[in-house]
């Protein structure tokens, strides 16, 4: 690297320079001297390319002597001495050719080289290695900026914890002809080290661009979209990963959780169920896809592999909340109750859990309170305070309402009035006040409440429902109507309070203004589904315009198909059409979807029925009255439905 002149063609040539006295060397060195010189220097380069380094390094000392001023031949003896091992000597001689020559691009990549060796032979620091780095970048900066010396310099300083330098040094190798692909997974590198995920990113799509197939840059390039919760670009980029590795399934399982976090949940099954075909034994992946399954409208297999997965972690917690949410979608509260309060009892013994096992207690309170177990309801409130939740506005909600529901009307009022002292804003606890007042007997000054809380510029849709609510629960269904129509005026554009209104119409027994209403919101927005499923089922119960009915429940279906009760709403208008047979799989599969709905079970228990399934339609209206159907009509149909009693 440091001679000039190619060395077995000019070994003569060196001779004939040291016998003749032509100048052939630097001033430094009479011209006898100086071709003695380039004799020893070529003797000794060709020694080294033989191998022997003890005979090298004496011709290079004696070409040193006879030429002193020479930076090349010190060069040479470096280079001998960082083959032989001897790095102490090596930067030595190095130093010796830089000082001779400053401007020598060789005589810094000598020092460089010799440095970088004796760094990385102890244990390399930053400070052992920004020597090395500094010599590269001045060989860089003598012109010599060719895409191996950026590799190496570009190399010390990502190891000197110097990653913003390296990235501009990769990026730098690639503007000078480096391997497009080497340099910018360099780069990314170093980005990804100094924290600029956006710019690493960007460096490993680039990879990506010239090899679809480089393992490293798909991997990083997933993290990275998954970091940044670009899930579904992710999934594609694990998907590629395990196409090009197709044993290893992880690739796959990160694949799947990062389309189930993106809202896919139907896409992840498959990769789970790969990931499984691979090893049975992964509980990761069980889990993951019994959410999948849950999340993809398959809660009945979703359940089974719960199931099975309590049977070995009975306690688990995060299992028995997610099995609690299946249950509870499918209207199966009183299963669901059951899971929460093993879920709860598993959050107490755990201290890292009583946050979380706050909000599984208020939820539990909350079902508890649809199903009118005031005790069960303060028993859970208790449990609550006891994980930390005293003092928490939902607590004196929930506790006011559980008094209202044990007929403790005064020591309501008092838990409310207590509540909105301490948080005046909270308009809520005026409803209980209100419907305190309306267990007294004080319908008129319930009613002055509600028209004070929904006057307020706080108040919102929810609060409107839930004084709506209070006057139907109570049987004062035009009060309701009433407060429904005077908010419309203030929310003229809500459809939420407008489907509302139309359910209060139908319960005052004004369907037609029901339907309009419901017209009224689909001209608006025609994708409102439930709107659309409202209207058809309405006109389905009545038995009349069947086929728009249908037409409506279609539509519902086709803007949310796993809606249970869409579901339900096409069965049932399928039945009342005369098409028993179509109806039995909308039905079939709205029963896995509300398996607790006990008007989804008597649907199918009529259509099985109709289809000469007795025994299967007679199991259905069962399960309807377990469920809280109406038993004197249920039971009428199972008496007919058995042998010889036809309904």
């Amino acid at each position: 690297m440091a001679n000039p002149f190619p060395r077995a063609d000019v070994f003569c040539l060196a001779v004939a320079l040291m016998w003749s006295g032509a100048s052939a060397a630097p001033v430094s060195a009479s011209n006898g001297s100086r071709a003695a010189a380039y004799y020893h220097f070529l003797t000794g380069a060709l020694s080294a390319d033989e191998g022997n380094l003890s005979r090298a390094l004496s011709e290079l000392a004696e070409a040193a002597r006879l030429d002193q001023g020479s930076a090349e031949i010190r060069v040479e003896l470096a280079g001998i001495y960082l083959r032989s091992g001897d790095l102490n000597e090596a930067v030595a001689q190095a130093r010796e050719a830089v000082a001779r020559d400053g401007a020598d691009p060789a005589a810094h990549r000598s020092l460089a080289e010799a440095l970088t060796a004796a760094a990385l032979r102890g244990e390399a620091t930053r400070d052992t290695l920004l020597r090395p780095i500094e010599e590269y970048r001045r060989v860089v900066e003598l012109g010599e900026d060719d895409p191996e010396t950026l590799s190496i310099l570009g190399k010390l300083e990502f190891q000197a914890d110097m990653p913003e330098a390296a990235a501009a040094t990769f990026q730098r190798m690639l503007r000078s002809g480096g391997d497009p692909v080497q340099a910018q997974l360099l780069a990314g590198r170093a980005f990804l080290k100094a924290g600029r995920k956006q710019d690493a990113l960007e460096q490993f799509e680039g990879v990506l661009q010239r090899d679809p197939r480089h393992v490293e840059a798909l991997s990083s390039a997933a993290a990275l979209h998954e970091e940044a919760g670009q899930w579904i670009e992710a999934a594609r980029r694990f998907q590629f990963l395990a196409d090009i590795r197709p044993s290893d399934s992880s690739a796959r399982f990160n694949q799947a959780v990062c389309l189930l976090r993106g809202g896919q949940p139907r896409d992840a099954v498959g990769p789970l169920r790969l990931v499984l075909a691979m090893d049975p034994e992964n509980s990761r992946a069980q889990r993951a896809l019994a959410m999948a399954l849950g999340q993809s409208g398959r809660p009945a297999e979703a359940l089974e592999r719960y199931g099975r997965l309590l049977e070995e972690s009975s306690a688990d917690f995060f299992l028995l909340t997610e099995c609690a949410r299946l249950r509870e979608e499918r209207n199966e509260r009183k299963e669901a109750v059951t899971l929460l309060g093993r879920a709860l009892t598993a959050a107490e013994a755990d201290t890292e859990l009583y946050a979380m096992g706050v909000e599984v207690a208020l939820h539990l309170a909350s079902l508890n309170l649809v199903d009118g177990r005031a005790e069960a309801v303060m028993e859970a409130l208790k449990r609550a305070e006891r994980l930390g939740a005293e003092g928490r506005v939902e607590v004196d909600l929930l506790r006011g309402r559980a008094l209202l529901l044990q007929g403790d009307a005064e020591d309501a009022e008092r838990v409310a009035r207590a509540g909105r002292e301490r948080s005046p804003s909270e308009l809520r606890f005026l409803m209980i006040e209100a419907e305190a007042a309306g267990e007294r007997g004080q319908v008129d000054l319930a009613e002055e409440i509600i028209a004070r809380a929904i006057a307020g510029e706080s108040a919102d849709r929810g609060l409107i429902l839930q004084a709506a609510d209070m006057w139907t629960r109570r049987g004062e269904v035009r009060r309701a109507l009433r407060l429904l129509e005077d908010a419309s005026g203030r929310f003229p554009d809500d459809q939420v309070l407008m489907l509302e209104r139309a359910a209060a119409l139908e319960r005052a027994g004004k369907g037609e203004q029901a339907a309009a209403l419901l017209r009224g919101i689909i001209e608006i927005d025609a994708n409102n589904h439930q709107a659309l499923n409202y209207l058809g089922y309405m006109l389905a119960e009545q038995g009349r315009d069947l086929v728009e009915a249908q037409g409506l429940i279609e539509r519902a279906v086709a803007l949310a198909p796993d809606n249970g009760a869409y579901l339900d709403s096409l069965g049932w208008v399928l039945f009342r059409s005369g098409r028993a047979a179509e109806a039995l799989e909308p039905l079939s599969r709205a029963g896995e979807l509300l398996a607790g709905d006990p008007t989804v079970r008597e649907h199918l228990g009529d259509v099985l029925f109709a289809l000469g399934r007795r025994a299967e339609a007679e199991a259905e209206w069962r399960a309807a009255v377990e469920r809280g159907g109406p038993e004197k009509r249920l039971r009428s149909k199972m008496r007919g439905a058995r042998p010889g009693k036809p309904r």
